[in-house]
């Protein structure tokens, strides 16, 4: 599957091949999304999920923070973004050192 569609497209089959687990395909229908439309929080978060549970959490803190960026009114996106830093810090091997703790 390709994703060259338009934008509207793009997104609605991330959030498709994501919620029947193509994993895969969904980081890259999402990466596409960000690329097209960088002002596009609902992508971010989704993004940040599917790097987060693709075991890239450097790319999901990044997608967090991005979306926060755009919106900061998402409790839930702070929410995940801490527990992402918390895993990070207690096990020491996620962020390197100029990114734990920092947030842009």
């Amino acid at each position: 599957i390709t994703c060259d569609y338009t934008l509207p497209i793009n997104l609605a089959k991330s959030m498709w091949v994501l919620r029947y687990g193509q994993n895969t395909e969904a980081k890259l229908a999402l990466e596409r999304s960000v690329t097209l439309n960088p002002d596009d929080y609902i992508a971010w978060n989704l993004l940040g999920s599917i790097a987060q549970a693709t075991g890239n959490p450097n790319r999901a803190r990044e997608a967090f923070e991005q979306s926060l960026a755009l919106n900061a009114d998402q409790p839930r996106t702070v929410e995940a973004l801490e527990n992402l830093e918390a895993a990070g810090i207690d096990a020491g091997r996620i962020f390197g050192p100029k990114q734990m703790g920092e947030r842009r």
